[in-house]
């Protein structure tokens, strides 16, 4: 029975998912143009499981640099959950360049907690439904190899009626896509 629950959740997490990006399109994002790597993940509570979205990113090259330009996120709603620097768990910056194989993280509950007022811990408190990411992006040498990252999410199970984990119900990784964004002028 669990089974069939998490799998009607991610059916449904998938749906609001391109519903969400089809309203973001009119929202109060400011896109960017040039590289970005985009991801998407949940963060929320359904049936007594807890859908946790971490996002890794790596700097694969062993000589150029890259620099996050602007870190994305957005409701599957369409509002505009974080758009500026990558920050730590406190909402301070993180250093927005990644060197030879450095490594980056988003929690997504730190960002949707940090907008929603609400206690990281307080998961049964976060709204329904999943985030896209956009991570844009430049590179120090332009022969250097582009940013790359996996969307993690863990579903876990918590004891009913509160916030406390009693277990890992299953998991799962899709990798990030990078893309260039290119803007068309209104006609």
């Amino acid at each position: 029975m669990k089974k069939i629950i998490v799998i009607l959740s991610v059916v449904a997490l998938v749906v609001a998912a391109l519903g969400g990006f089809v309203y973001a399109q009119d929202s109060l994002h400011e896109p960017m143009t040039g590289q970005k790597l985009v991801g998407w993940s949940p963060c929320m509570v359904d049936a007594d499981i807890y859908f946790e979205g971490i996002l890794l990113f790596t700097n694969p090259d062993c000589v150029s640099e890259i620099t996050i330009e602007q870190l994305s996120i957005i409701a599957h709603d369409g509002t505009v959950i974080h758009e500026g620097e990558l920050l730590d768990r406190e909402g301070n910056p993180l250093p927005q360049t990644l060197g030879p194989h450095g490594v980056g993280s988003i929690v997504l509950s730190d960002y949707v907690a940090r907008y929603y007022e609400l206690d990281p811990c307080d998961y049964r408190a976060f709204p329904p439904g999943g985030y896209t990411v956009e991570i844009f992006w430049t590179k120090s040498d332009k022969k250097g190899l582009p940013l790359i990252g996996s969307s993690i999410t863990n579903t876990l199970t918590l004891e009913e009626g509160t916030n406390v984990i009693i277990g890992q119900a299953a998991g799962w990784s899709t990798e990030m896509v990078n893309m260039e964004q290119v803007l068309k002028k209104a006609q």
